[in-house]
């Protein structure tokens, strides 16, 4: 590899990054692919690797795999599981990116993250990329992962999953479950912040978010049911149950045939529905607005005692709403 300075490299080999450093390129800005049709795997475990745009698993068949345990791996696009399957396992260390992405163009990625950090400064899309679909899953333990926004089943057709028992997953924008595909969060601890947040972004997009524990905060508007159908649940036991603040929550579904929703009159084929269900120890903490039912609102009148939101606001909404 010393010798690799320009153009592209293949290798169905494994790459050990202990110490100093590996630039992809004399500047580090050349590709780099790991299982484009075999096997190909990456462990960093101190120094700096850097490249250009990376993929795990970049073929049909392809299989590529990356541990970071110390040290730094930096990348322009990071695909994980293009076509293929690809996994990274982040120990410690840190991982950069401008976006990443886990499972596109028809592959399976998958990611572990139980220490140490990972940084995309765009976005990052767990099932799908661009105009393409994917399968893809996101576990954190431990350590955190940050990005401007991200999107849990990005394109229609993708399914994405995030499983969180601790550590920190934050947004400093957005952060969609089903986008336009079929997205779901469990969360059973750790942290998760965003400034907004919805549950089922787009007219395809089905997300549904279970929190058992842990907190959710978000400094904007938490919408459940966006233009597809979203789910939210909150329960725990005894102190430990899950939390959501949010300076605003809003549940929305549309009726019958002409009923404007805002400026917007929403036809009969794209009815959608939303609930949010709070129950053992589970508390939301914010404002609650609907347009939908009241048992699509299960347990947020009992947690009125319980620093949870005013539901009497809820028939405000609603009021407002008829008459616009």
């Amino acid at each position: 590899l010393a010798g690799l300075t320009s153009g592209t490299a293949n290798y169905d080999l494994a790459i050990s990054v202990p110490s100093g450093q590996l630039l992809i390129g004399s500047t580090g800005t050349n590709p780099l692919t790991l299982g484009r049709s075999g096997i190909g795997s990456l462990e960093v475990s101190g120094g700096l690797m850097k490249n250009g745009n990376a993929a795990l698993g970049s073929a049909p068949g392809g299989y590529g795999t990356a541990t970071v345990s110390s040290g730094t791996w930096d990348n322009r696009v990071l695909q994980i599981g293009q076509s293929g399957t690809g996994t990274l396992t982040l120990m410690g260390g840190r991982v950069s990116a401008t976006t990443g992405a886990i499972g596109s163009s028809g592959g399976v990625g998958a990611v572990v993250v139980s220490s140490g950090t990972w940084v995309n400064s765009s976005q990052l899309t767990i099932g799908g990329y661009l105009t393409t679909i994917g399968t893809g899953s996101l576990t954190i333990t431990g350590g955190r992962v940050s990005t401007n926004t991200h999107s849990v089943a990005f394109g229609d057709g993708s399914v994405g999953t995030v499983l969180m028992s601790g550590g920190e997953w934050n947004s400093n924008l957005a952060l969609h479950i089903g986008r336009s595909g079929s997205g779901t969060l469990a969360m059973t601890g750790g942290l998760v912040t965003a400034a907004s947040g919805t549950i089922g972004s787009l007219e395809t997009g089905h997300g549904a978010a279970t929190i058992t524990g842990g907190t959710w905060s978000t400094t904007g508007r938490l919408v459940v049911g966006g233009a597809g159908v979203g789910t939210l649940a909150i329960s725990g036991s005894g102190a430990t149950g899950g939390t959501v603040i949010v300076h605003a929550l809003v549940v929305s579904v549309a009726a019958k045939d002409g009923r404007k929703r805002g400026r917007q009159t929403i036809p009969r084929r794209l009815q959608k529905h939303a609930s949010v269900d709070v129950s053992a120890a589970g508390r939301t903490e914010g404002e609650v607005f609907s347009d939908c039912s009241a048992r699509a609102l299960r347990g947020l009148a009992s947690q009125g005692n319980r620093a949870g939101p005013d539901v009497s606001r809820v028939a405000k909404y609603r009021r407002r709403r008829s008459r616009s």
